[in-house]
Parts: structure tokens; C-alpha cells; sequence
């Protein structure tokens, strides 16, 4: 998509997960991953849950998934559990607003997330999803521009201010994952 600032390719498994619905409604990305809108305005949702399968590629590979959600239809609260880990809370899925939910060093051989209806009237919905492969880097030294770039990238996010919080270090480790490795994220659907 032209309006996709990190130059991703998004590919289409229509109604692999459930029912498409769409909008021609402009829903901007909001926060770190900047989703294009014509990736927001589709979604599929399904009322007995959304199961998504992925099989890691060699043992010990780590994986950062990143789930994108837009209320197209209506608000819902959904709840996303990857291998039975369940976060403390639901999570609001605005109506026409963006919002993602993504992990950090999940280490398994095979993945099952579901996506559930946190009560009885919500739907599961699901706009978009990225896998991204964890590269550690390469030999013990590092080119010293390296940590000036990824200074200047935390500092682009006008929320990171205090890398001394727990918040922000979570957020962190999101924005190193994000930029591994230099030539942009690998992308594996």
C-alpha cells in the first residue's frame, strides 16, 4: 500500500477466519505500527471466536505478534489468549478508531491465539495481524551509530520520555523488535 510508511506488503486470507465485512469509513492507525486505513477498513469477525495457528520455522525461533483490531460494525471488548495465556483484562476495541495488541519473547513450537468475546454480546473481530521474527544481533561489538539510531527512534515517539518505568521499557522492546533488522521487518503470514 502506498500509504504504508514502514513499506509493508499485506496480503489478503479472505474469510480465513471468518466472516469479511468492510468499510469505506477512513479509520487512522494510531500508536507504534501506523497500519495503513485500507488495511482498517477490512475486517472478519466470527461469534464463536477467531483461531489463528502459526508453527515456528527452526526450534528456539522467537516471535513478536502484533493483532490490529478497528470496531467496524460497533465497540466490542475482546479478550486475545496465545498457548492459554490470558491477559489480566479484556481489551475495548473502539468503534471506527484503531487499537493493536501485540507480545514480546514468546518462545513455543506451535501457537494457537484465540480471539474472544470478553461477555456474551461482544464479537470477535480481527482487522489484520503481523508475525514478526525475532533476530538477535549478529557478533559482540556494534557499530556505534546503532544505538544513536535507535536513541533517535525512541525519541520520534513523543510518548517515550522515561525509559525508567516498566510501561516504557515494554514499549521499548516493541520499538527494537520493530526496526531488527535495519532493512525494515520481516514480515511471515
Amino acid at each position: 500500500f502506498k500509504e504504508d510508511t514502514a513499506d509493508r506488503t499485506w496480503t489478503s486470507d479472505y474469510g480465513g477466519y471468518g466472516l469479511p465485512v468492510n468499510t469505506t469509513t477512513r479509520i487512522e492507525s494510531t500508536g507504534l505500527f501506523r497500519v495503513p486505513s485500507m488495511v482498517l477498513q477490512t475486517a472478519e469477525y466470527s461469534r464463536s471466536g477467531i483461531n489463528i495457528r502459526w508453527k515456528q520455522e527452526a526450534e528456539g525461533e522467537e516471535y513478536v505478534f502484533v493483532f490490529y483490531f478497528a470496531g467496524i460494525n460497533r465497540q466490542d471488548n475482546l479478550t486475545v489468549i496465545i498457548n492459554g495465556q490470558q491477559p489480566p483484562f479484556p481489551f475495548e476495541v473502539p468503534y471506527m478508531q484503531s487499537y493493536y495488541v501485540y507480545s514480546t519473547n514468546l518462545k513455543f513450537e506451535d501457537y494457537l491465539i484465540n480471539i474472544s468475546g470478553a461477555n456474551l454480546t461482544s464479537v470477535p473481530i480481527i482487522n489484520a495481524f503481523e508475525v514478526y521474527k525475532v533476530y538477535e544481533p549478529a557478533g559482540g561489538a556494534t557499530y556505534g551509530q546503532d544505538g544513536e539510531y535507535l536513541t533517535d527512534l525512541v525519541n520520534s515517539y513523543e510518548y517515550l520520555t522515561d525509559l525508567e518505568t516498566g510501561t516504557l521499557h515494554w514499549l521499548w522492546n516493541a520499538v527494537f523488535y520493530e526496526c531488527l533488522p535495519r532493512t525494515g521487518p520481516h514480515l511471515f503470514r
